[in-house]
This record gives C-alpha cells, structure tokens and sequence, in this order.
C-alpha cells in the first residue's frame, strides 16, 4: 500500500513517514501542492495524508483536486481542535481528520481503518444491493443515494453513514457500533463521539425535512442514533 503525506513541513513527513514504513507501508512525501499532483497522476496512491495549510495554498485546494481524480481515502492534519475547520474539510471530501498532537500509534491505526474501509467499498460494490426506507432509495453497487428520485450528493463516509443505518433501519445504533462500521475500531472513546456526531449534522442537513415519505434521523440522547421510517418518524413525533 503507497501513502502520500502532503505537508510543508519536511520534518513532519519524515516523522509520519518513517512511523508508517515501520507499519510495513510504502511513503511518499510532497511539500507543495505542485509536488502533491504531480504524485498523484504518476503513481497509484491507496491513501493520503494533507495538512489543512500548505505553504503555497490552502489544502482545500488539493483536496477538491483529489476528488475530482482520485477515489483514495484521505486523513486531514488540523493544526488543532477546530470543528469548524474538520468540517470544512469533511464537507469538501476528506475520510478522517487528526490533529497534529498525534501519537504515531494513533495515527497508523487510523491509516489503517481508512484503507480497510477502502477495501471494504470496493469489495461491497462487487454484489449489487438496493436499499428502499420510504422515499429514500440506496444503491450500494452504484454507490448512489436518493430521496424521491432526487440524487444525494454524499462524500464516500457519509454514504456509508447513510448505508449503516439504513441496513439498520428502525433500530438504535449505538456511537461504539456505528464507528465500528464505518470508520474501523482504532478510534478514542472522545475522537469517535465527535467524527459520528460531525457526520451525523452534516447528513441530517443533506436529508431535509421533507414530510412526504422521507425517513427521521433522530438522536436518542445518551444512547445514539436511528433512522425512521416515515411512519414510525411521525408517531414518534
């Protein structure tokens, strides 16, 4: 598996990098946004490291690139612990996101979970399933959502967000549960409750509130989260 660490501080890459070959990993380092593309168009990447702030550009810039080329998960390095700026990258595309306190034990596993759930994707589109919760229509093969024929447009994580619990319909999804299915078991107790919660507004604000068959995502406090079918949204509200 090759990893590209996008950063403009050289002795950062050297320190990711040199944690990531220990993990039996092949690295690559890029410290501008030029280096990054040039990177990603003469090699396969199976993964990428990008610090939010590159010296010649905003790294939502290289991010936007990726998407447009590229299906490869990426993790985001936050200079600290800004909600505001994980969500910006979060909606923009990214996987995952770290801040740069990281500990490189931490930082591996998440690598890790981000290339397993990779793996998994592509392995899940092998076998073609439909998925119908009122209006809300999913198609795992296509890797496609829709709310009364209307397309979602969903990053790779909300998707499978939205998946999870759709396979789940009507039941409570523990915090715990959710991150063991979408983004792997490698993370905190406090990192998972903020990666679920983020995606979680984020998701709810893409399924809108439309009351003509469209399913609730609703929040049981202290326990975690459901999505409804219509019927069951409207007698529980």
């Amino acid at each position: 598996m090759h990893i590209l660490i996008v950063d403009d501080d050289a002795d950062l890459v050297d320190l990711i990098g040199y944690a990531l070959r220990r993990a039996g990993y092949t690295v690559s380092g890029a410290l501008t946004a030029a280096e990054a593309r040039v990177a990603i168009l003469n090699r396969r990447v199976d993964l990428v490291i990008l610090d939010v702030n590159l010296g010649d550009v905003d790294g939502i810039v290289v991010l936007q690139y990726l998407r447009r080329v590229s299906k490869s998960p990426v993790l985001v390095l936050t200079t600290h612990s800004d909600e505001r700026e994980a969500v910006r990258f979060l909606d923009a595309g990214a996987d995952d996101f770290v801040t740069k306190q990281f500990r490189p034990k931490e930082l591996v596993a998440r690598v890790r979970a981000l290339l397993r759930r990779s793996m998994w994707a592509r392995e899940a589109a092998v076998a073609p399933r439909l998925l119908q919760v009122g209006t809300l229509r999913i198609d795992a093969d296509g890797y496609s959502a829709s709310i009364g024929g209307q397309p979602l447009h969903l990053t790779p994580t909300e998707f499978k967000l939205l998946h999870c619990l759709a396979l789940n319909a009507g039941r409570v999804m523990s915090n715990s549960e959710i991150v063991l299915q979408v983004w792997g078991d490698e993370h905190s107790r406090r990192t998972a409750s903020d990666l679920v919660r983020v995606n979680m507004m984020r998701l709810r604000r893409k399924l809108g509130r439309d009351p003509g068959g469209v399913p609730a995502l609703k929040t049981i406090v202290g326990v975690g989260y459901v999505l409804l079918p219509p019927s069951d949204a409207s007698e529980a509200s």
